[in-house]
């Protein structure tokens, strides 16, 4: 999910994110992982609702983030 400068801060990013982890939970899913590249400002967004970073063998980070309970996710998104 990518949101042009001129829309982000709107809390629309929030919303679509809210939006998708609320589709994976009806589908039976409970977790989510995405990829970015790890120089992304949207990281400190990511983590901002709950995401944890994700690190190689080598402990390097490579731009993935996870969120373990998707019912926190949509709790985090919707407030």
């Amino acid at each position: 999910i990518y949101l042009r400068r001129d829309y982000q801060r709107l809390g629309l990013g929030r919303k679509l994110l809210g939006e998708v982890a609320q589709r994976l939970l009806a589908e039976g899913k409970t977790n989510l992982v995405l990829f970015s590249t790890p120089q992304n400002p949207s990281g400190a967004f990511f983590e901002a609702l709950g995401a944890k970073r994700l690190y190689d063998q080598k402990g390097v980070f490579q731009g993935g983030y996870a969120w373990s309970d998707l019912q926190a996710l949509v709790k985090a998104c919707t407030q």
